[in-house]
């Protein structure tokens, strides 16, 4: 555990803050992002790969001509569950057959 930088008093911990990001016509707003925050004064500080994530976040809203987001913090998704393969049961099979086309004239 660290003490904060700025009061010198405060011993800082994991939490998390919404991060609003402002740059001429966009406003971005990050919720329930991951930041070390100090217990006294309430200073809170991101990791430089959050940073980097915040920074792709904004830039993307800008390129796409978005003036105003508001979203949560991207979670890693967790890995997908495989998938069961399933065999056929004798009348599935038997329906997805070709039938017989009658004659013409039967």
């Amino acid at each position: 555990m660290s003490k904060c930088y700025f009061c010198e008093i405060g011993d800082v911990k994991p939490g998390t803050a919404t991060m609003p990001m402002y740059r001429d016509a966009t406003v971005v707003v990050v919720k329930n992002v991951p930041v070390d925050v100090c217990a006294n004064c309430g200073e809170e500080y991101i990791s430089h790969e959050i940073g980097v994530q915040l920074d792709a976040i904004f830039d993307d809203a800008e390129n796409s001509g978005i003036e105003a987001l508001v979203r949560k913090y991207p979670i890693k998704p967790s890995a997908p569950k495989p998938r069961e393969r399933q065999t056929p049961t004798p009348a599935a099979a038997s329906h997805t057959a070709a039938q017989p086309v009658p004659a013409a004239g039967d």
